[in-house]
């Protein structure tokens, strides 16, 4: 089915501790160490630190249809030098262009999306050059297996062969959902073109199937055989559309001989691991497992591969299958045990929950010599989303970038964050298909650059249906297995800033650097890369889009209590480039102190492996997205943290069952829930005492619906009345859900007044996106005041609200 785009706007939302250690905030890469960034106009393109030292001049041009004599508009001109400084243009409507370069003679390059690329030599200061850009051929195909299964993800590369003997890769791409692949912009030759499979997708229980002669991982050449000396070049003429370029890829689909095989091995493994009077059991086991695999439809699924595994036996592994073309399929001569079936198939989302009757479940019992044949796996189908990425003209822009973001709220702020999806580039025709697409609303967007590169500069980040501010942007909603079309994207050109500086270390000394970051302080969203940096520190940006910024600099912890070397500084970037940045890592601090115990029984102490202590940061765009240290914790209750710099607070994030922190106190002075600065040794803190006590209030109550029954699966959250309570990992925050008979439990709150809410379902976006102060201030007015007092039991009567 088809679904339609529509436009909305979705709160966005992001989460705390938990995914701090895994976030997927969506970043511009950009490298810098620092404390101060000092900003400074400059024009659109700058000249290499070593360029500055020598002569300069221009080397103008043209580039134009090689046929025609046409002008090309947008062609990205640039030269065959590499590092930093390079620059990087755009032909204007009539196709010249002009390059400041060192003097000298050098190799122009000339580029655009339906041409091939073409160099030229020029002089620096000289005649205008002409550069005449013929039109790209391209090849396309489909791969498939014996079955008609598509090979998903499969790298299709194109190569060229000398007279000697030795080929060349000229471009590569990879399979869509469909097994379908285009290669665009070639040049006029002759190209073998080869396909590299996937080693996932044409796997049955851990054994590799068979492309040519060779495994998965040879390749296999058009049409058909397993060498490059076999393979029948394919001859492509400029302007010229090769398709049918298709490939069949064997596999050996041998799933019964496999089940067969692994049977034999298990009651191998089970005689040996049963008494003597036992084995008969053993060796002649009876139990039959049958079932169908289906579509979220009921349609059966055929070459589906359908996993058995034993749950409670170590020395058995699962058992394999495929279904035949009504969905069927049957495990024989089981013994009896608990199981747990899982199917998968191309295009579809894997699934290990069964239907039984009219229970679901992830695994079901089976008894000796029991027949089980009422077992029915759903499996959902993949979402897609197609369009195209043109430019200001509506020409097609090849090897665009193309993400669906979503709303989150993670590591305490909100953002956009990337669908952990295959990220194609668009293809010659600036087409884009993107596959594996659970259902959910999303943002289309589009980028033909990076902070690291000067792949095709002047244009910004662009959103469905064609706007660079993402609070503008449209969102489409991708029904479970819906195919979604017309998600085009227009790209403007906007103006970008370069930043360029130098990098030190702690120590001052110019460095290259560890993982370098610009991260976007509000809505903006970036792809996460590298910089250009030399080894003498130098480093430079381009393609930075105006906004405010903040750049962080992280080397990665020395060990799981030390923090390495960071930087983070704000940044704000207008249509000037930054340049002369110096930028050196902070110098870090030290926390040490010792665990105490305020115990009401004696003797009851807990073990040190049960209680975690970070130095959490008031705001996470100020230290490492995953790299937060957590203490190292002595037997005698002693412990340190190192390399912290920032704003911080000291919380134990887990702490032992039945007891809570009483208190924080350095030097004998309370600092509980005290944001507090670090960076440097006078910053350190040496003296730090944590208190836990078992004296602990218990929060009890129930959660009915509106009609009082006990509504178990309910979501029940806890939190401060006072809004500066509702930080990341804060400890006035608690999420329960309500058990078996409405009944819940929420013990270790510190004294203070709550509110306590139930819900049907917690916020979507995010794992912790019901820590999002804005939820919970909307929550508010719905939700009932409790006191707690420390050491005392509390209750509350719940009914649901919708959040």
């Amino acid at each position: 089915m088809r679904s339609s785009l529509w436009a909305g706007s979705t709160a966005s939302t992001r989460s705390a501790l938990a995914t701090m250690s895994a976030t997927m905030i969506l970043v511009l890469g950009v490298a810098m160490w620092g404390q101060t960034a000092q900003r400074q106009a400059g024009p659109q393109q700058t000249a290499s630190p070593v360029a500055n030292r020598t002569p300069q001049a221009l080397i103008s041009g043209r580039v134009v249809d090689d046929e025609s004599g046409a002008p090309v508009p947008n062609a990205r001109v640039t030269m065959s030098a590499t590092g930093v400084g390079v620059p990087v243009v755009l032909a204007d409507q009539q196709g010249r262009f002009s390059l400041l370069a060192p003097t000298g003679r050098h190799l122009i390059i000339a580029s655009k999306t339906g041409y091939t690329k073409r160099e030229v030599a020029a002089t620096a200061g000289s005649a205008v050059v002409e550069i005449r850009l013929p039109r790209g051929a391209s090849i396309s195909g489909r791969v498939t297996d014996e079955s008609g299964d598509p090979g998903v993800g499969f790298r299709v590369r194109a190569d060229t062969r000398s007279a000697r003997g030795s080929h060349a890769l000229v471009a590569d791409t990879y399979t869509d959902d469909r097994g379908e692949y285009r290669i665009g912009g070639l040049a006029s030759a002759t190209v073998f073109v080869s396909v590299v499979p996937n080693t996932a997708t044409f796997s049955i229980s851990g054994t590799r199937g068979v492309v040519g002669d060779g495994g998965l991982l040879d390749p296999l050449f058009y049409p058909g055989v397993g060498s490059i000396d076999d393979a029948q070049g394919v001859v492509v003429r400029s302007g010229e559309e090769r398709s049918g370029i298709d490939f069949l890829i064997s596999k050996t689909d041998t799933a019964n001989d496999q089940v067969a095989d692994r049977m034999e091995q298990v009651r191998n493994a089970l005689v040996a691991s049963q008494p003597d009077d036992q084995t008969v059991q053993a060796v002649h086991p009876t139990a039959v497992v049958r079932g169908r695999v289906v579509d979220r439809a009921g349609r059966p699924l055929a070459r589906a591969q359908v996993k058995l595994s034993f749950v409670a036996s170590r020395r058995a592994g699962p058992l394999a299958a495929s279904t035949d073309r009504d969905g069927h399929f049957e495990f024989r001569e089981l013994a009896a045990g608990a199981f747990r079936l899982s199917a998968s198939k191309v295009a579809y989302f894997s699934n290990s929950w069964i239907d039984v009757g009219p229970m679901r479940s992830p695994s079901f019992e089976l008894k000796e010599g029991e027949t089980r044949d009422d077992l029915e796996i759903r499996l959902d189908r993949w979402g897609t989303v197609e369009g195209r990425v043109v430019d200001e003209r509506g020409d097609p822009m090849v090897d665009a970038v193309v993400q669906l973001l979503h709303a989150r709220y993670e590591a305490g702020r909100r953002s956009l964050v990337r669908v952990d999806i295959p990220a194609p580039k668009t293809d010659d025709r600036g087409r884009f298909r993107l596959y594996r697409i659970p259902s959910g609303q999303y943002l289309v967007s589009a980028v033909v650059n990076d902070v690291s590169s000067a792949e095709l500069p002047g244009y910004a980040r662009g959103y469905y249906p064609g706007t660079i501010d993402p609070a503008s942007a449209q969102y489409i909603s991708v029904a479970a297995g819906a195919d979604v079309a017309g998600a085009d994207v227009a790209l403007a050109r906007a103006r970008t800033a370069r930043i360029s500086g130098k990098l030190l270390d702690v120590n001052g000394r110019p460095t290259m650097g560890g993982s370098v970051l610009l991260v976007p302080s509000g809505s903006v969203v970036g792809e996460s890369v590298g910089a250009r940096i030399e080894r003498n520190g130098d480093f430079e940006f381009v393609n930075v889009p105006p906004g405010q910024y903040v750049i962080q600099v992280y080397r990665g912890r020395l060990n799981g209590f030390t923090e390495g070397d960071f930087a983070a500084v704000p940044v704000n970037v207008g249509s000037d480039d930054v340049t002369g940045l110096v930028v050196r890592a902070a110098t870090p601090s030290t926390i040490a102190g010792r665990i105490t115990f305020n115990a009401f029984e004696r003797g009851k102490i807990p073990t040190s492996g049960l209680v975690d202590i970070y130095a959490m940061p008031t705001d996470p765009l100020r230290a490492p997205l995953n790299g937060l240290a957590s203490a190292n914790i002595h037997a005698d209750w002693t412990f340190e943290l190192a390399g912290i710099t920032g704003t911080r607070r000291l919380q134990m994030v887990r702490v032992p069952v039945g007891w809570a922190v009483e208190a924080v106190r350095v030097d004998g002075v309370d600092i509980t829930d005290r944001p507090l600065a670090f960076g440097g040794a006078e910053r350190s803190l040496h003296d730090v005492e944590i208190v836990l006590t078992d004296r602990i209030a218990t929060l009890a109550g129930t959660v009915t619906d509106d009609r009082s029954r006990p509504l178990p699966g309910a979501g029940v959250i806890v939190y401060s009345t006072e809004s500066t309570n509702w930080y990341a990992a804060s400890r006035f925050l608690r999420r329960t859900t309500a058990g078996a008979n409405g009944a819940f439990t929420v013990n270790g709150l510190p004294s203070g007044s709550y509110n306590v809410a139930a819900v049907n379902a917690l916020p979507a976006d995010g794992q912790d996106a019901w820590q999002d102060p804005e939820y919970l201030d909307a929550l508010s007015a719905r939700s009932s005041k409790v006191p707690i007092t420390e050491g005392l039991p509390a209750t509350v009567r719940l009914r649901v609200v919708s959040p």
